[in-house]
């Protein structure tokens, strides 16, 4: 779309945000209110790796389960590299190029920026694999299912705000929530790996002709989903760390943020996070962050504070924002901070 209708778009003055709903707010603000507050303590601070431990309680409705059996991966794309005469990549993409969503000319079709693209790449696989967490007492994550998609929003969001030159970004899903992956520490590990093999195998299915589609006819038609009391019983927390190197004098090096949206995350959490963006846009058009070159751009770099802000003040399911900025780079526990 970015390519397709960026001139039109730097023409008509509009700005144009393509995942502002759960997908990707939550991942996107969260890292860019930890950038602002490592920033307000050092103002030249360059991250260089950024995590999200995601926990989440909702259903995926039938439209939201059609779209997941539609979407058919691009796989040649992702292991050939069609501007060196189809050779294999340096280092394979995950579904996407890693910088989709970035300006086309300045980033996304710059070899000026390959190394970014390798890099963010691999992080992306990396992310893959479960992997233990000193601030959970080694309690278990594993990646988390939108992770995919949310990174590609977190990389342009680096990009345009210039997090740091060498950024990676990590995504990760608590599927025991953060309070019982901090006491069972690794023992979470077999609950953890049990409902990995449990959403592989459902995406798998998804992706089987035939039976597939008759699993899904019958079972979880578009239209369908979770009823009002089971949205109400919903919810989406976030937990982001980004860090910088500890400069000679030991400044800040390390800055979490935690949010919390109540309701259903693929229903009311998106339905808000939509909403809130289209009133930035409408509202406080004044206090928006500067336009991007041709408009197009994430909820971070587009809308950043002024939607933050939004949704920590608003009166229907206000959003709990809460931060911290470290002097060490050492580990910390996650239960000092929240609790």
């Amino acid at each position: 779309m970015r390519v397709k209708y960026g001139t039109a778009a730097a023409k008509s003055g509009a700005r144009i945000i393509s995942l502002c709903g759960f997908d990707s707010v939550p991942s996107d603000l969260s890292i860019f209110a930890a950038v602002q507050a490592l920033r307000a303590k050092v103002p030249d601070a360059q991250v260089e790796t950024a995590r999200t431990w995601h926990s989440v309680f909702g259903m995926a409705g039938g439209g939201t389960l059609a779209t997941m059996h539609q979407m058919q991966p691009d796989i040649g794309r992702c292991f050939l590299d069609s501007s060196n005469n189809n050779s294999l990549r340096p280092v394979l993409f995950m579904l996407f190029d890693p910088l989709v969503l970035t300006h086309p000319e300045t980033v996304r079709f710059n070899p000026d920026h390959q190394d970014d693209r390798n890099r963010m790449a691999l992080a992306e696989w990396w992310n893959l694999l479960p992997y233990p967490h000193t601030i959970f007492k080694q309690g278990v994550s594993i990646p988390f299912f939108m992770g995919v998609c949310n990174s590609k929003v977190v990389h342009a969001s680096a990009l345009a705000l210039n997090y740091g030159p060498n950024i990676s970004y990590y995504e990760r899903f608590l599927p025991l929530g953060f309070e019982l992956t901090l006491g069972f520490g690794l023992f979470s590990t077999i609950p953890s790996l049990i409902i990995l093999f449990a959403i592989a195998m459902g995406g798998l299915i998804l992706q089987i002709p035939i039976l597939s589609d008759l699993l899904l006819k019958v079972f979880a038609p578009p239209g369908t989903g979770a009823s009002d009391e089971m949205c109400a019983k919903g919810h989406a927390e976030v937990y982001a760390e980004v860090k910088a190197p500890l400069s000679v004098a030991g400044k800040v090096s390390c800055a979490n943020v935690y949010m919390e949206f109540q309701g259903d995350p693929g229903n009311m959490v998106t339905a808000q996070c939509v909403v809130e963006s289209a009133l930035s846009l409408v509202l406080d058009r004044d206090n928006l962050p500067p336009r991007s070159k041709d408009g197009f751009g994430t909820p971070a770099e587009l809308l950043g504070p002024v939607l933050l802000q939004r949704l920590r003040n608003t009166k229907v399911r206000p959003v709990t924002v809460k931060t911290n900025v470290r002097k060490s780079e050492r580990e910390h526990e996650y239960k000092v901070y929240i609790f």
